[in-house]
């Protein structure tokens, strides 16, 4: 989880027009004071993330002012020159937190997390991290047990991405302007750069504005990692740099009221948002108008306004090094909290906050030894080639870092030596391999996945089927299978059934949709999942026209919350009704096809991470088995909502993975599951046999049922 930013990337003596601005240095302080509090889980200000807006629109303001005033003088934009002194300034300290992170990142996260975390920091190194966390469907505000050691480097990519294109866009102004552009004619051109820039700037900001709520009303964690909805951020900025001049006119008194009560909205939203609201969107515009009052306040002298705040000693000091302190802070919170086993919730924070203040030391030095003397050295800093090789030397040194971690073979041998008493009658037993060697091994058990996990499990935006057949293809008998990720996980097990049974098996599956008729709430996205609605009515349509199953196999979990008919957010006693009748409504749907409705009781959802828990207890992995009373759904969840009706059957496979009252971890030499609430592909194979008892005399009778 991250939050903010290269924002304060900028050079340490902040300038506009000819004056320094200490208020934006002390600004910088106040916001890195918010991320730290906030990336601890410090409760009390649960709308922390609002910083990150914050420093984009610093950028914006700084790089703005700085561009125009080189074009009024120059009448040109020395790209090279631009790309050179960000490079110089800000990747030779991003490099080397990336190349520290990968080998600390080695030594102290579990073995299964060190693929993930050596692409997300070579993504890092190449200033890609956003769009990367976008790829992997990576949930900002999501509290995951281990979050990737550089999330707050998708702000770093953010940045960079608009330090490539911003000049560009102001190269274009230039040259619109200035390429007729006489000696005498300069003067009048001059005049124009402003009214032109501004009009541009607010073009950006609408467009991007526009596109930032539609998006986030759509595919919030797109809206929030993606630049091109986050650059009405940075043209707001811009707007006020390049007005500093007007802004200067409005009278003092006003200014530093302004300032007060940008700093007092900006505080109201760090304290009082919460992560459940759709962000950015329209709630972005509360730290981008706070933040342009602040800077108002600041333009054409402090005066009395919260710059008095920002000028003091401490304040300076902290905006001098944000930018370091903000690229060791994450690093260091979450490596630390995984070598210190402290759990990363708001109950721990007082624990976690020394963590990020720790990270002062890395900070400082890398500030002293590092970042302050590559900007300053003559040789570096007075040759554009010099700086932009300085910039590529860097990220590779922070591609270092991934590569090691991605590619340094480790290997944790787990005791799968379990004693003959454990295992009853009709058990799971060992599969073929390496005496003692669990499988799928503790590397690869994160992707041991079922083969529909490609084109045939659909993601949360497409509602298209797929024609996804397993089993044997010219099979007599059709069996579909249908539900979310749960439903997912048993198709291993049905394609060995179908193979040896003569079954054509159909598979329906898509991310987080059930095959009760309910519309399960989006957490990540905020809003209802219409996608599944769609999709739902699809696949009944595919059932009726296209597939035309026997016997259609269903699972699903409950969702955490659902929508009720007003479009109000529902969950626990609430909204129990609506799911007893999503599945009445299912089986109803089926069984007027003429087909068997299947339900398969849905699998344990565990308490901790398994695969996790194993690797750090390798030598004795029954210490990570749980309760099965804890553990399993109770039948009321879904066998019992559908028991007697005309056409249902259910059956329950959870006696192959939970035995005695305990849900192991590791049963035989197998690795039971893959996360905290789905099985192994490996481990669902070894089920399929037990599975064929039960199901093989349903479909079989229904088949004969529908036949002609």
């Amino acid at each position: 989880m991250a939050t903010a930013v290269a924002g304060n990337s900028v050079e340490p003596m902040v300038q506009v027009g000819h004056g320094f601005r200490p208020d934006i240095e002390g600004m910088r302080a106040l916001t890195l004071a918010i991320i730290i509090l906030y990336h601890a889980r410090a409760p009390f200000v649960s709308g922390g993330f609002i910083s990150v807006d914050v420093f984009f629109m610093l950028s914006g303001f700084l790089i703005t002012g700085l561009v125009v005033r080189e074009i009024r003088k120059t009448g040109r934009v020395a790209l090279g020159q631009f790309w050179g002194r960000r490079a110089r300034r800000l990747l030779p300290a991003a490099g080397l937190v990336l190349l520290v992170t990968g080998i600390a990142s080695f030594f102290i996260l579990p073995s299964v997390e060190h693929k993930d975390a050596g692409l997300d920091i070579s993504a890092a190194a190449v200033y890609v991290a956003n769009l990367l966390f976008i790829r992997t469907s990576t949930d900002y505000f999501a509290a995951t047990q281990i979050p990737s050691p550089v999330l707050h480097f998708w702000t770093l990519g953010v940045e960079e991405q608009f330090y490539l294109v911003w000049p560009l866009l102001l190269f274009a102004i230039a040259f619109f302007l200035y390429r007729r552009a006489t000696k005498r004619g300069r003067e009048h051109t001059n005049a124009l750069i402003i009214p032109v820039t501004l009009v541009v700037m607010g073009v950006v900001f609408v467009l991007s504005f526009i596109l930032n709520v539609w998006l986030t009303n759509v595919s919030e964690p797109v809206a929030f990692f993606l630049m091109p909805t986050r650059a009405w951020e940075f043209a707001a900025g811009a707007m006020v740099g390049v007005g500093v001049v007007q802004i200067a006119r409005i009278p003092q008194w006003l200014r530093s009221t302004m300032g007060w009560v940008g700093l007092a909205f900006l505080l109201w939203g760090v304290l009082f948002l919460k992560k459940t609201m759709p962000f950015p969107g329209w709630t972005a515009m509360i730290p981008v108008i706070a933040t342009v009052l602040m800077l108002i306040a600041g333009t054409g002298g402090i005066g009395w306004g919260p710059g008095v705040l920002f000028r003091l000693r401490p304040m300076q000091a902290m905006g001098r090094m944000s930018y370091s302190w903000y690229l060791w802070h994450w690093p260091v919170l979450i490596l630390g909290s995984v070598a210190l086993d402290i759990a990363w919730t708001s109950d721990n924070w007082l624990k976690l906050i020394w963590l990020p203040l720790l990270a002062f030391i890395p900070a400082y030095l890398a500030y002293r030894y590092v970042e302050t003397p590559l900007r300053m050295v003559p040789a570096i800093a007075k040759s554009t080639k010099v700086s932009l090789l300085v910039g590529l030397v860097a990220s590779l040194v922070g591609l270092v870092g991934g590569l090691f971690i991605y590619f340094m073979p480790v290997h944790v041998k787990v005791n799968v030596d379990i004693p003959q008493g454990q295992l009853v009658p009709g058990a799971i037993q060992p599969v073929p391999g390496p005496a003692g060697r669990l499988t799928p091994s503790i590397e690869q058990v994160r992707n041991d996945r079922p083969p529909s996990y490609g084109k045939c499990h659909l993601p949360v935006p497409e509602t298209d089927i797929p024609q996804c057949i397993f089993g044997d293809p010219n099979g007599s008998i059709t069996v579909a299978l249908w539900g979310d990720s749960h439903a997912g996980q048993w198709i291993s097990a049905l394609d060995l059934i179908g193979k040896e049974n003569g079954w054509k098996v159909v598979s329906y599956t898509k991310t987080g949709c059930p095959a009760p008729n309910v519309t399960p709430y989006l957490t990540s996205y905020k809003r209802g999942y219409t996608e599944c609605d769609i999709w739902r009515e699809n696949v009944l349509a595919d059932m009726r026209d296209s597939s035309k199953p026997d016997a259609v196999i269903v699972d699903s979990i409950k969702p955490p919350s659902v929508m009720d008919s007003n479009g109000q957010v529902v969950s626990g006693d609430l909204e129990t009704p609506l799911w007893d009748q999503g599945w009445r409504d299912a089986a109803t749907a089926v069984t007027s096809m003429g087909a068997r409705f299947i339900v398969i009781h849905d699998t344990p959802s565990l308490l901790t991470d398994p695969v996790l828990c194993v690797d750090r207890n390798a030598d004795n992995p029954a210490v990570c088995d749980e309760p099965a009373d804890q553990v399993v759904p109770p039948l009321s969840v879904d066998v019992d909502v559908v028991k007697g009706m005309p056409g249902v059957d259910t059956v329950d496979f959870n006696g192959g993975i939970c035995y005695v009252g305990t849900c192991p971890m590791v049963r035989a030499n197998l690795m039971v599951f893959r996360d905290q609430d789905h099985l192994t592909a490996t481990y669902a194979n070894a089920l399929a046999p037990g599975m064929s008892l039960s199901l093989v005399p349903i479909v079989v009778a229904a088949a004969e049922n529908t036949a002609p």
